[in-house]
């Protein structure tokens, strides 16, 4: 039980209500005879005196001190994505509108671009485990988008200050109105890793030690996100249920227990598409519902295992059987004794169709070969599209310079063994998946192999688990293409480009998965 001027507070010492506290309100409320007595009562306790069910005696709740009053935790969903994300979107908006610098026009619709480019290119990934965003209606604009896409737009926005066109005009901006890019940097970073940390299994020592870190993180967020002049700045019941999570956590276990998105989604697949499909009548709407949902259910499951069949046609392959490495969109590269190169067409499931094959990638398998003593012409199957698992997730990597009219070209971390004989991974670009039958132009690996172009220092996962975000560069030497064993591919690797930085640029992000360790590493700090 808290006051207005205490739902700021982002490390409060709350009073629970008991029980016992509110039979007894209820009973002196009760005894009052004039109604204004009656308010007087009920607004001391900010509850109405009604007849709860869950008051009545034998009612089993968690608690028996404090009853119905400490058995519902605050909402995830609603709490951080709908709520704070909302807020911090809007008040970075109204930030920048306000602020001009000379130099620096239309801030604005410079970070709508960026996140145009961002959003389309981080679509085009070998590592896909990020939040969705959205470019319906722009970054800022906050308006026709879900709850998990405001979490990916603030990711996008996160990944946009670390390019070169940020710098130049959004560092500007913040500095004149008094906000470093590292501050903002490091404040997305452990609010998003916060996010996610709340729905891990997480150690009991560490929820127990999480307190101050998540304290320190809203305090952040109030202090670069100031909501302005005619609000309650950060007063607020959101702001009260988030300093809350951890307790409940202690509680009842991860946030996921209590996270709405699930039944959000559920509600949505078996209520409100099947009932757009009813006469929508009062008496009928739940019955034409559910049998429209039972409807689906049945058709979906059809689809899925027709599809399955489908596929392993094409695979030829022994449906029971679980191919190990499975590669797609066959085309042929030929080499001549003289060098002659010709690229064969690509064969899909209807048709062929003229394909190029990605820059470098000919020059490099026509290098390895030779490497290996082979001097005579030859041909090998090349690929699009590769597919296998990885860590127990099925991974896939595309390398094509035509998927839906734009370039796909995937990024990973590859193992290669340094000059002291030990393994260590690079990041690289792949340039292309082919199939060599004979181990003589292999060098005594015949089989399927990745040609890629790899960057000139090693990244290893750990550093990507201390920094979040890390710049790599991509190589020119010769040294720098190379191709190897698929069995070398260590992780998918998620990749933007350094927008307005030299063509070589990129950056390296952690991927979802792996946020809660980002904010696990630091409450003990």
């Amino acid at each position: 039980m808290c006051n207005l001027d205490a739902l700021g507070d982002s490390n409060p010492e709350c009073e629970y209500i008991t029980a016992d506290r509110i039979r007894r309100a209820k009973a002196k409320h009760d005894r009052m005879r004039f109604q204004y007595e009656k308010k007087e009562i009920q607004k001391k306790l900010s509850n109405h005196l009604i007849d709860n069910a869950f008051m009545m005696e034998g009612v089993p709740l968690s608690s028996a001190v404090y009853g119905i009053f400490k058995m519902l935790p605050p909402e995830l969903l609603h709490t951080t994505d709908e709520g704070y994300t909302h807020y911090m979107l809007k008040s970075l908006k109204k930030r920048l509108q306000d602020t001009s610098v000379a130099g620096v026009t239309s801030i604005v619709s410079t970070i709508e671009l960026l996140h145009q480019k961002m959003h389309r290119n981080l679509g085009r990934n070998s590592e896909r485990d990020i939040p969705p965003g959205s470019t319906r209606s722009g970054l800022l604009q906050d308006t026709l988008i879900g709850a998990n896409e405001r979490k990916g737009n603030l990711l996008r926005l996160l990944y946009i200050t670390y390019t070169d066109t940020a710098i130049d005009q959004l560092e500007p901006v913040l500095e004149e109105s008094g906000m470093a890019m590292e501050e903002l940097q490091e404040c997305l970073k452990l609010y998003l890793t916060m996010c996610e940390w709340f729905h891990a299994n997480n150690p009991i020592e560490d929820v127990d030690a999480a307190r101050t870190l998540i304290a320190e993180v809203i305090d952040q967020v109030h202090y670069l996100f100031p909501r302005g002049e005619g609000t309650l700045e950060w007063d607020l019941p959101k702001t009260h249920g988030l300093t809350k999570m951890q307790h409940y956590m202690q509680l009842f276990g991860s946030a996921m227990n209590f996270y709405g998105s699930t039944g959000e989604a559920n509600h949505k697949v078996f209520v409100k598409d099947p009932g757009t499909n009813t006469q929508k009548r009062i008496g009928s709407f739940v019955t034409q519902s559910a049998e429209r949902s039972y409807e689906r259910t049945i058709t979906v499951g059809a689809m899925g295992i027709i599809e399955k069949q489908e596929r392993n046609k094409r695979r030829k392959l022994d449906p029971k059987q679980k191919p190990h490495f499975y590669a797609e969109g066959r085309y042929t590269i030929d080499v001549a004794n003289d060098g002659t190169v010709k690229v064969g067409r690509q064969e899909t499931k209807k048709r062929f169709v003229y394909v190029e094959a990605p820059e470098g990638l000919t020059e490099t398998v026509i290098k390895f070969v030779r490497e290996n003593g082979w001097t005579d012409g030859f041909d090998v199957a090349a690929y699009t599209c590769c597919k296998f698992q990885l860590d127990g997730r099925s991974e896939t990597f595309r390398a094509t310079t035509k998927y839906l009219d734009r370039e796909w070209v995937d990024w990973c971390l590859v193992k290669f063994e340094d000059s002291t004989g030990d393994d260590a991974t690079y990041p690289c670009q792949i340039l292309g998946m082919v199939r060599f039958e004979d181990e003589a132009q292999t060098g005594g690996n015949s089989g399927l192999h990745f040609v890629v172009r790899s960057c000139e220092e090693p990244l290893a996962m750990e550093e990507l688990d201390e920094d979040f975000v890390t710049k790599v560069k991509l190589g020119c030497g010769a040294v720098n293409y190379n191709v190897v064993p698929v069995e070398s591919v260590a992780y998918p690797l998620l990749v933007f480009k350094n927008y307005g930085g030299q063509a070589l640029e990129h950056f390296g992000a952690l991927p979802k998965r792996r946020w809660h360790e980002y904010f696990a590493a630091r409450i003990n700090d």
